[in-house]
């Protein structure tokens, strides 16, 4: 058979229902731990740990029809303590109020017990079908990592408790990492496959080297998916980083505010106080003018008016004492031709007249 062929051949008995494990239990094993895996990564991919039998005959469906293995699959994953009934956990203590060997024992010893008696019974009274919408957590994408957070403050800030913020922080860089070590190894597969298909057509070997190129093809859908969730994931971290800027900025402008209303208090400033204020400086502006004009006013005019009088009442009576002027007694005038003795006399006295 050629590749092609075995690649069908085996999808075909991927997608099919379990045999008994009798049969062969190395491709068993081999078909379970294929199932297993792309569960896992589809959780991780999709960031997600709860799901049912539903969601996945959704997601793993191959030429129109959905895998018919599934059952059995997440049977084998709650007897391994893998999986577990989302009611289930809901209704357990949390380990915060218990130990965590007591809550470890209640999930991972007593809940598979009590699920293989609630499968023989439901095996008895009702379908298999009915339990398809049921919602399981997947414990392993459910537990949170060995790591350790430590917040340290900046200059002379506070140190806060981590919050939710701190913690999706973390998870958010923490999936930029791995999406980005992803994308790393599927761009190397996908370099290789292009490699591969080169050297089968070199050689002649034109069928295998078509399935080189269709697993680059689909390595090329992965990244471009990966790269689309590596590049939501930066601007979620630039956003919430932009968030906390802003956060820090409106703090300040809050202290501002209260250190300048503090200030207003403290000296007395308010709306009321300066308009009375002002009110009065300009009542005393006023005065101030007032008094300007009066220190620049003549000290001494009502004593020069009354001057003003005296010396022209002094006038009036000097003209009324003082003699009016008169004439000089003219000498008749002559009848006869005067001679010329006489007008020089007249002459004259004209003269010491006009003088």
């Amino acid at each position: 058979m050629c590749d092609d062929a075995k690649q069908e051949a085996r999808l075909n008995v991927l997608y099919s229902p379990f045999r008994k494990k009798e049969v062969n239990p190395q491709d068993w094993e081999s078909k379970m731990s294929y199932w297993k895996c792309n569960i896992t990564n589809w959780c991780i991919a999709s960031q997600i740990c709860v799901f049912s039998q539903s969601k996945l005959q959704t997601v793993f469906v191959r030429n129109g029809r959905p895998a018919s293995c599934l059952t059995t699959v997440l049977e084998n994953m709650i007897r391994n303590n893998e999986v577990i009934r989302l009611e289930e956990l809901l209704s357990k203590d949390q380990p915060t109020l218990q130990s965590w060997s007591t809550w470890a024992v209640n999930c991972f010893i007593k809940a598979p017990v009590v699920w293989s008696f609630s499968k023989m019974k439901e095996s008895l009274i009702s379908k298999p079908d009915d339990r398809c919408d049921e919602e399981y957590v997947h414990l392993t994408v459910l537990k949170v990592n060995n790591k350790t957070l430590i917040k340290l403050a900046r200059d002379s800030e506070r140190v806060s408790l981590i919050n939710e913020t701190d913690i999706g922080m973390f998870r958010l860089q923490h999936n930029e990492r791995t999406l980005k070590q992803m994308l790393e190894q599927l761009e190397t597969e996908r370099q290789a496959a292009d490699l591969e298909a080169r050297n089968y057509l070199k050689k002649g070997m034109r069928q295998s080297a078509k399935t080189c190129l269709r697993k680059r093809k689909e390595l090329e859908k992965c990244i471009e998916k990966r790269a689309s969730a590596l590049e939501n994931v930066q601007v979620l971290l630039t956003r919430v980083k932009e968030a906390e800027s802003d956060g820090k900025i409106l703090e300040s402008y809050k202290m501002g505010l209260e250190a300048l209303k503090a200030t207003f208090k403290s000296a007395g400033l308010s709306e009321d106080s300066v308009g009375d204020t002002m009110d009065q400086v300009r009542e005393v502006l006023e005065v101030h003018e007032e008094v300007q004009n009066a220190l620049s006013g003549p000290v001494a005019s009502s004593l020069d008016e009354d001057l003003e009088k005296e010396l022209a009442e002094l006038l009036l009576e000097d003209k009324k004492v003082l003699p009016s002027p008169s004439l000089p007694d003219l000498p008749e005038p002559p009848t006869h031709s005067p001679d010329s003795s006489s007008i020089r006399v007249y002459s004259k006295s004209i003269k010491q007249f006009s003088q």
